[in-house]
């Protein structure tokens, strides 16, 4: 199967090109800054202890929301004694899959301090604003309120990464072409003073020759010197016009790529709702979270054992077995081993940690009931299975 193309966008031939929500990712980040689109997602005290955010759009490393309502979050109620700050936040969460907005409360003090951003393990904020929190406030004005949209660091405005045009190689050739004429003209300048001396010491006896051949002298020199600068005057003009060419057919290009790859991909969400119905995308997406379901997703417990080499690991569940005594009548004090999807990192030769299905998060109570074989229980009574971890 092929992979992920790397070149946006092609139509597939025969499967040779896939993209995915990553791919459209990696297509907006040259284009965007992270950050809130201009005006959007203000944050507004309502006279009580809630706030509201307007709505907006937001751009987080390439993935974008619209928040097309006002969003109302409470904020907690405020201590009788000491102040704080509360932060609103809009987060992008990669475990989640989502971006939405939250709420921080930051820590109680004389002398408080706002709650920072948090931007690692698949999670990645931007603060909109700081709500001071007065000792024994019952009501937020919007004079409490700090708007942190401006500020890059915390949030920022979404803004296009091409500024400016670079002209850093048009100075460099200038630099290059100064350097190369300096001396030159340096040099002109010396053999004029020369050719003064030297025209002062021939004429000096003839005032009037001496003055008109000078004053001719100059001349025709002025007329070299307005010359270069013109020439000069010329060069940078015409690497100007090259520059607004270049930089005018850059945004051409770009405003005829953006409808082009509108109409395609318009072309391709409509071609697949004709695809999936309502009922076939119902069902597509029930299969999906079954699958979900059946992935291992959570960390129950490590086992140390003897068996001084790396041991082949088996995860069954018993119903009605809760811990070793069990309800049942089955091997080990309940019903039937069911094996359940189960992955194992090995540590060495003499400890086993065991992750399984997310229905059995919390299953970390563990006791040996036999050579090599352990049970995996909750100490929540009402949970009856048990899981047994087999190691051969």
């Amino acid at each position: 199967m092929p992979a992920n193309s790397e070149v946006f966008f092609y139509n597939s031939r025969y499967g040779d090109r896939r993209y995915d929500a990553d791919s459209m990712t990696e297509w907006l980040k040259p284009f965007f800054t992270t950050g809130v689109f201009s005006g959007g997602l203000q944050v507004t005290a309502n006279g009580n202890m809630t706030v509201t955010i307007q709505p907006g759009h937001v751009n987080i490393g390439g993935k974008v929301r619209p928040f097309r309502e006002p969003t109302t979050l409470d904020l907690e109620v405020a201590s009788g004694t000491l102040n704080r700050y509360s932060s609103v936040f809009v987060r992008r969460d990669d475990v989640a899959r989502d971006i939405y907005l939250i709420v921080k409360t930051g820590g109680l003090a004389a002398v408080p301090i706002p709650p920072g951003v948090e931007r690692e393990n698949g999670i990645y904020d931007l603060k909109l604003a700081d709500i001071y929190v007065a000792a024994g406030t019952i009501s937020i004005t919007q004079a409490n309120i700090t708007d942190t949209r401006m500020n890059k660091t915390a949030c920022g405005w979404v803004t296009a990464t091409v500024t400016e045009m670079d002209f850093t190689q048009i100075q460099m050739q200038f630099n290059a072409f100064f350097a190369e004429y300096k001396p030159r003209i340096e040099a002109d300048y010396n053999a004029y003073v020369q050719d003064i001396i030297v025209f002062h010491n021939h004429f000096q006896n003839d005032v009037t020759v001496q003055y008109d051949d000078f004053l001719s002298f100059v001349n025709l020199y002025k007329q070299y010197v307005i010359s270069q600068y013109n020439a000069f005057i010329a060069f940078l003009n015409d690497h100007r016009a090259d520059s607004t060419d270049a930089y005018n057919d850059l945004l051409s290009w770009f405003n005829g790529f953006k409808v082009n790859s509108e109409a395609e991909f318009r072309a391709w969400f409509d071609l697949i709702k004709g695809i999936l119905g309502e009922d076939e995308a119902g069902n597509l997406l029930l299969m999906i979270q079954a699958i979900q379901a059946r992935l291992p997703a959570v960390i129950i417990g490590t086992i140390e054992h003897g068996l001084d080499t790396y041991p082949l690991c088996t995860l069954y569940r018993v119903p009605y077995a809760y811990g070793i005594g069990g309800y049942g009548a089955g091997v080990y004090g309940g019903g039937d081993l069911e094996t359940i999807p189960a992955e194992y990192s090995l540590d060495g030769i003499r400890a086993a940690t065991t992750k399984t299905i997310a229905a059995y998060d919390g299953f970390t109570n563990i006791q040996e009931i036999g050579p090599d074989i352990y049970s995996f229980y909750s100490a929540n009574p009402d949970k009856t299975d048990s899981l047994i971890l087999m190691l051969r």
